[in-house]
């Protein structure tokens, strides 16, 4: 279940870095974009993969 701590990892640093002030910053923002993104693909991926039809 790697895509579900990618996903719990970015919210996280979303909520510290909303907290730090740090979401003044693109690449920030986007980074934790990237990795909920990851982590959201890698779930459908996953679930798509372990299915038998």
């Amino acid at each position: 279940m790697w895509s579900l701590t990618v996903t719990c990892v970015a919210a996280w640093l979303l909520a510290i870095g909303f907290f730090a002030g740090w979401t003044d910053s693109n690449v920030f923002l986007l980074t934790v974009m990237a990795f909920i993104l990851l982590g959201a693909g890698g779930y459908v991926w996953g679930e798509k993969r372990s299915s038998r039809y």
